[in-house]
């Protein structure tokens, strides 16, 4: 009692006062890791289990109450403390145990076979490699693509280490390392992998990530941003609490919030649930937690609200097969924690969550047929309807099927001659259907079974709301954007299958280590292998003979393209440039400025990725002749008299652009020798 009382007087003193980063470490992470304890100290788990899940609980309900609380007052340095008291006064008066150090133990001994030791060490060492060659090809200049900058090398080394990764999982349990360290190995091999984009590119990548960030700024300053909206609320406050808990700024936690909630929670999580719910084998288990690097995880690699909801949605899954072998309040709470901290971090995939909570107690419940299938039809468009009422979505008057199928991707088939890229396109481009088939045929040969049933319901009414999305239309997203939430509800929905594939998967694992045959664990480590690197490959940016990425990561000259335009005037101006600009200029002066139409709509001095009317008069200027229309119509939309366009080299039929913008421009000047060429237009007085 008393070391946690005086945990919680040096946290909240560091809070006030004395800012030191080591002390909040050191106590923060005692804060998080005893009162998880607490909660669960009386549950049948062993201490790791038990530590992992009580603070994985602490995190969703900070994340839950600082929502709730910054929605309707504020996240300052006193709420946040508020909040930290009453959580720990809470759980020590419910749950009155002490955390103890002394009860600290694992499964297993040390292993006793020299050569597993050598395989963990010499995987420490492939990764290590990895790692520095990543750090060695971080750059600060715009690419399509990391794989423009990171050596071969890197995907030979990331191979090998996956062979011996799996054959470390594939060992004999009587010889092999303990369980832990295999988990700590998989958690690696994932926090390498998702890393990738946060290592090369330092200043970011995507634009999503730079508004959340200046977002976050805000909140962090002032404790709150107008106007309130419970949208991602969940998602600041986790990142604004964790911020001021542990003395870091928070584009820090933002940055290393995903990889971090993934290795430590997400892997362990998966693995638990294949043992206990599936009586998977250790080996089985842990082989297949490591198959989950194998799904296109584009999302993961880019921080923001939806990939923290995605991996809350996955998490809510594992605890609802968890109730569905042991339905008892205690696995009922944490599952209703889950959907609702989900909800509250992003609705797009929390509602999913709420869906599959929903159908899962339903299920449990032993429903009748009839009153199962009528919630599923209700189910299956609660998204488009609630897209309808909050976000002034309209339903388009006569949709086609073509149209609300139209984004549902076909069976393709690759051959361009080179069997490493073809194999790692037909699997980017087919692995849906294939997850699609697989989980159908265990669907027809295991329908009674409640978790199989379960999971295939909420696949089916997510995959429907994702269809019936394609008929709203958005009209604040701009056009080539708007198939993109139903992108998202379709992603989603394949969650609901992976464990319906995990039946299959067992059931192979299970004979390949049964085997006396060597050459099936070998193909098998093999395939794996292949697959995992394949993924690796095709879920970041590619540039390359398959496929051209357009999208651009942000650069220094961006940066000091903003940076250059502010310091040329004190006057109101605007900015027509591509939207990695726009990105640029948030990162460096927030939400500095907005316009304000005679329709009343509020419009950002620069581009933004949604229907702005800025990015639109862009790319006019760009692809038609009559440019200085463009320029013309922009002025005259926000009533100012200076407009700035901005132009990178990378964008297509440059040279033919700068030369008529030089024609038509009072000014114009460069940014590192013509990288960028910034064009300065005025408003001629009459």
């Amino acid at each position: 009692m008393l070391l946690n009382l005086f945990t919680l007087v040096v946290i909240i003193i560091n809070l006030l006062y004395i800012h030191s980063f080591w002390l909040s470490l050191i106590f923060g992470i005692y804060y998080i890791v005893s009162l998880g304890y607490k909660l669960t100290k009386n549950w049948h788990l062993n201490f790791i289990h038990k530590v992992l899940l009580g603070s994985g609980i602490i995190l969703a309900i900070l994340s839950s109450v600082g929502a709730i609380t910054l929605y309707i007052y504020e996240l300052n340095i006193l709420s946040i403390s508020i909040i930290l008291m009453a959580l720990s006064v809470s759980i020590f008066f419910i749950y009155q145990s002490q955390f103890n150090i002394s009860t600290i133990s694992f499964e297993q001994p040390l292993p006793k076979s020299i050569l597993q030791v050598l395989l963990a060490i010499i995987y420490f060492i492939l990764t290590l490699l990895n790692l520095r060659l990543l750090f060695e090809a971080k750059t600060f200049e715009a690419i399509h693509s990391p794989w423009e900058v990171i050596p071969t090398t890197f995907l030979i080394i990331y191979a090998i280490s996956s062979i011996v990764l799996f054959i470390i999982l594939l060992s004999k349990p009587t010889s092999s390392c303990p369980n832990w360290v295999k988990v700590i190995l998989i958690s690696l091999q994932s926090f390498l992998t998702i890393n990738i984009a946060l290592i090369i590119y330092p200043l970011g990548f995507g634009f999503d990530t730079h508004i959340h960030q200046a977002t976050e700024n805000i909140i962090w300053q002032q404790g709150y941003i107008v106007p309130k909206t419970i949208y991602y609320a969940g998602y600041y406050a986790l990142v604004i609490i964790l911020s001021h808990l542990f003395q870091i700024i928070p584009a820090w936690i933002d940055k290393l919030l995903i990889p971090l909630i993934l290795g430590v929670y997400l892997i362990p999580c998966l693995y638990i649930t294949l043992k206990k719910i599936f009586n998977a084998q250790i080996n089985t288990a842990l082989s297949i937690s490591v198959l989950f690097l194998a799904l296109p995880f584009t999302i993961f690699t880019t921080n923001t609200p939806q990939a923290l909801a995605n991996l809350v949605l996955l998490l809510t899954i594992s605890t609802g097969l968890m109730y569905v072998t042991q339905p008892n309040k205690q696995n009922l709470s944490i599952l209703l924690l889950l959907g609702l901290t989900g909800f509250l971090i992003h609705p797009l995939a929390g509602i999913p969550g709420v869906i599959f909570i929903i159908i899962l107690y339903l299920i449990n419940q032993n429903i009748k047929p009839i009153l199962l299938l009528s919630t599923t039809i209700i189910l299956s468009i609660i998204i488009p309807l609630a897209f309808i009422m909050t976000q002034n979505g309209s339903w388009i008057a006569t949709p086609t099927l073509d149209l609300i199928t139209h984004n549902i991707p076909s069976p393709i088939w690759v051959n361009k001659f080179n069997p490493i890229l073809d194999f790692a396109y037909l699997y980017k481009l087919n692995i849906i259907w294939v997850i699609i088939a697989a989980a159908i045929l265990t669907f027809l040969r295991n329908r009674n079974n409640k978790i199989i049933l379960t999971c295939f319901t909420s696949f089916l009414i997510v995959f429907l709301n994702g269809v019936f999305l394609n008929a709203i239309q958005f009209p604040s997203i701009i056009d080539y954007e708007q198939s993109a939430y139903s992108d998202r509800v379709l992603h989603l929905s394949l969650y609901f299958l992976l464990p319906v594939l995990a039946y299959p998967l067992i059931k192979y694992y299970q004979k390949v280590l049964a085997s006396p045959n060597q050459l099936i664990k070998i193909f098998t480590i093999i395939l794996m292998t292949i697959v995992i690197t394949s993924s690796l490959y095709v879920s970041y940016p590619t540039q390359d003979s398959h496929w051209n990425e357009y999208g651009i990561n942000l650069s220094l000259n961006d940066i000091l393209a903003v940076r250059s335009i502010a310091s040329q005037t004190q006057n109101d101006y605007i900015v027509l440039s591509n939207q990695i600009i726009g990105a640029a200029a948030i990162r460096e002066f927030g939400f500095k400025k907005y316009y304000t139409l005679s329709s009343g709509e509020a419009v950002f001095y620069y581009p933004v990725p949604t229907s702005s009317p800025l990015y639109k008069l862009y790319l006019d200027y760009v692809t038609h002749n009559n440019s200085l229309n463009s320029v013309s119509q922009a002025m005259e939309l926000t009533q100012v008299n200076e407009v700035y366009l901005v132009l990178n080299r990378y964008w297509w039929s440059f040279p033919v652009i700068v030369k008529k913008a030089m024609n038509q421009s009072q000014k114009f000047w460069t940014i590192d020798n013509g990288e960028i060429y910034i064009f300065k237009y005025v408003k001629k007085t009459e």
